[in-house]
């Protein structure tokens, strides 16, 4: 049992080894939950009020020099409403994104690396009310920036991020702009 802890402690100190230090490339693992905001305006013949829902996502990243990467993820959010019009009933929304985004950290003499990221991908809505449910999937573009601080073990990293999807409408032939901020982990391993 001991041999497994002593493997599992050597194993963490060579991956928390810095990056500078590493000729090639690395992978970092990230998981973020943070709050979405209400999408009162989806609706457009129905006047729905929608709470901020809570999102959960997570992800991978092929981290290709000290300021660039490529990051493939994923995010789930809920928002729970009620229609207030006629039917007065309760309505749950979910949106799904799957996506891939290039990451740019900007070069700073500082722990926290500030980063801003722009992607695409789609975005899956499921609206599901007891008289009215659909879905649908929309291809989206997704835009943000955060900061991201090294904690513990230098492989181990937190962020803070803010994005938005940007995607098409099928309800109203509008845009619709889809904010989320996030907390999140991530663990960076060297290769």
């Amino acid at each position: 049992m001991r041999k497994r802890y002593v493997l599992l402690l050597g194993f963490l100190l060579a991956a928390g080894a810095p990056l500078e230090a590493q000729e090639g490339g690395a992978l970092r693992l990230f998981v973020s939950g943070g709050m979405q905001t209400s999408p009162d305006s989806y609706d457009s013949f129905r006047p729905v009020e929608y709470d901020s829902g809570l999102q959960f996502g997570g992800g991978i990243a092929l981290v290709l020099s000290e300021t660039f990467a490529v990051r493939g993820e994923m995010a789930k959010g809920s928002n729970s409403g009620f229609e207030a019009g006629v039917l007065n009933e309760d309505v749950e929304m979910d949106r799904s994104y799957y996506g891939v985004s290039a990451e740019l950290t900007l070069p700073v003499a500082m722990a926290v690396s500030p980063y801003a990221l722009i992607g695409a991908g789609m975005v899956h809505i499921d609206r599901d009310g007891p008289s009215y449910t659909f879905a649908v999937t929309e291809v989206t573009g997704q835009v943000g920036a955060g900061l991201r601080v090294p904690v513990g073990l230098a492989a181990t990293s937190a962020f803070v991020q803010g994005t938005t999807w940007v995607y098409a409408n099928s309800s109203t032939d509008e845009w619709q702009v889809d904010p989320v901020l996030s907390l999140g982990l991530a663990y960076t391993v060297p290769f």
